[in-house]
């Protein structure tokens, strides 16, 4: 965040409010650029955006379980799950890593919370981003549900449960802008991080 010390950046996002002097402006830029392939920055609303819900539906049921800082379908955690679905499945572009080269477990939860733009809570929509940032974060699926991946260690994953379920702490909701035009999905060649 440009204009926000880290210590003021930490204290104002554990308090659940967003740093007044920060740069808030959607993603854009080389953060999430298709390395000069040409692609556009969108919103990822409507369409788009129910697309990234869609993708992370098809794995409810599935044989999936939680595994913290898992990031591939046979376990993972909350933030590997969504970082799969966006970056591996899409193809799209997540925090630390360019369209189409997933490569791993990816972003954490604190990390999606600095990104995007803070949306209000009446405001979410499909593909939109639930992130407690301490711990936890899932996928809306409308306004009022989320697919996400809860839960200790061996417990089936991913599910859907109420985006107003009370977790703990402070509570974001981000809408992020994805670079577009170019994206394909790519396999992921290592594995590590934590949710």
């Amino acid at each position: 965040m440009k204009g926000v010390s880290v210590t003021g950046g930490l204290r104002s996002l554990l308090g659940g409010r967003q740093p007044s002097t920060a740069n808030t402006e959607p993603i854009a830029g080389a953060q999430f650029a298709p390395d000069g392939s040409g692609g556009t920055f969108t919103n990822l609303s409507g369409t788009g955006a129910s697309s990234v819900a869609a993708a992370g539906m098809r794995y409810v049921g599935s044989s999936s379980v939680y595994k913290w800082g898992g990031g591939r379908p046979s376990g993972w955690d909350c933030s590997g799950f969504c970082n799969y679905v966006i970056g591996h499945d899409l193809g799209l572009a997540i925090p630390g890593s360019r369209s189409g080269a997933y490569s791993g477990h990816g972003p954490t939860t604190m990390q999606w919370a600095l990104f995007g733009t803070s949306i209000p809570r009446n405001q979410v929509e499909a593909g939109d981003l639930v992130v407690w940032p301490l711990h936890h974060m899932g996928i809306a699926i409308s306004n009022s549900q989320m697919v996400n991946c809860p839960g200790p260690n061996g417990t089936p994953a991913p599910i859907v449960s109420s985006i107003d379920e009370n977790i703990g702490g402070p509570r974001t909701f981000r809408r992020i802008v994805f670079a577009t035009g170019t994206t394909q999905a790519a396999g992921s060649t290592t594995a590590g991080g934590r949710g």
